[in-house]
């Protein structure tokens, strides 16, 4: 199962979610990118913010630079029976090369019809590994579903 077979593409920013969800199929060769609990799933993604077109960094104020990357967040609550509906939640997290200080995100909420994710820039250099840590709390006093990940970027 990947994430386009999982998550419904908003309808007016449906291409700017395809090219994200296909770049993030790419680094989610090994293992699916993803974390869950008995209520919610989290997916995510990171990649240069250069495969994203001018014209969708525009609509979505998205800054494309080559040392640029962007996170890419989607929270799901599970329903009964199956499937899942995008929720909102709070986001927090850092990023950072090992051993290097960490720098927080911003997570900007994107709610585009009925999809519901959260973007965030950040700077890379190219070829570092990059460490991730969101925390990801779907309602007040729920506990945080932590996604933790390292993925290496590199400019174009």
């Amino acid at each position: 199962m990947n994430i386009l077979s999982t998550i419904k593409p908003p309808r007016s920013g449906w291409l700017i979610w395809a090219l994200i969800s296909l770049l993030g199929i790419t680094a989610a060769a090994n293992a699916e990118q993803r974390v869950e609990d008995d209520q919610y799933v989290v997916f995510y993604n990171a990649l240069n913010s250069t495969f994203i077109q001018p014209e969708i960094a525009n609509q979505y104020d998205l800054v494309r630079s080559r040392y640029r990357g962007l996170l890419n967040i989607s929270v799901q609550r599970k329903q009964p029976g199956g499937g899942s509906k995008p929720v909102t939640a709070k986001l927090t997290g850092t990023v950072g090369q090992l051993g290097g200080s960490l720098i927080p995100l911003q997570f900007d909420l994107v709610n585009d019809g009925p999809a519901i994710y959260y973007l965030a820039q950040f700077h890379f250099k190219s070829g570092e590994n990059q460490q991730f840590k969101i925390k990801v709390e779907p309602l007040p006093g729920y506990p945080p579903l932590v996604v933790k990940f390292n993925q290496s970027l590199y400019s174009d």
